[in-house]
């Protein structure tokens, strides 16, 4: 479980070659609306998703962590969203 927070991957349409990479952004509900209208300032077309429920049975299903997941919870994210070749913001 994430409590509060949210875990959303945004992802850059490859639109010009030189695009940055597909970005991974974790942040707390709140934040979500700022942070959303800021990048979407760039003209740059997102694909967004909340995945916090697949995120987090995913960390359940395939990892040792059966206590303290408070505190592991970035740590995690980031091993599992690293394969994607994003880049990530903590907030």
């Amino acid at each position: 479980s994430f409590g509060n927070s949210f875990c959303v991957y945004v992802m850059r349409r490859q639109v010009f070659p030189t695009m940055p990479s597909p970005t991974v952004v974790i942040f707390s509900g709140r934040m979500f609306v700022a942070i959303f209208y800021a990048f979407t300032m760039y003209r740059y077309f997102y694909l967004v998703a909340l995945a916090v429920d697949p995120i987090s049975r995913l960390i359940e299903k395939n990892s040792s962590f059966s206590s303290n997941k408070r505190g592991v919870n970035k740590s995690v994210v980031v091993d599992v969203m690293r394969s994607t070749g994003g880049k990530f913001f903590f907030t």
